[in-house]
């Protein structure tokens, strides 16, 4: 028997702000839980310097965590969890 995926009105975990990030912003936070700087993560993302910091805003806001240290914390803190939880929001795809 196929379970039924829960819906957002159902599943708490889909109304967390969590499930509010993009999948960059995802990437983003995992590099950050292995304590990458800006630079570094721009590189591997081909991303430009400050639109990198300009993602650590809109993720710390979205998580409601203010300032660079709060989501450094956070990401550190939270690294396993988060690392099992993005492939549940983000399955990989399937090739065809």
């Amino acid at each position: 028997m196929i379970e039924q995926l829960p819906s957002k009105q159902t599943s708490p975990l889909l109304s967390h702000p969590m499930s509010e990030l993009t999948f960059r912003e995802w990437e983003v936070l995992l590099l950050i839980s292995e304590d990458r700087e800006n630079v570094e993560i721009a590189s591997i993302t081909n991303s430009k310097i400050q639109t990198i910091s300009n993602m650590r805003y809109r993720i710390g806001d979205k998580l409601m965590l203010k300032g660079r240290n709060k989501l450094g914390q956070f990401a550190r803190q939270h690294r396993d969890a988060l690392r099992d939880l993005f492939p549940i929001l983000y399955p990989p795809r399937r090739r065809s």
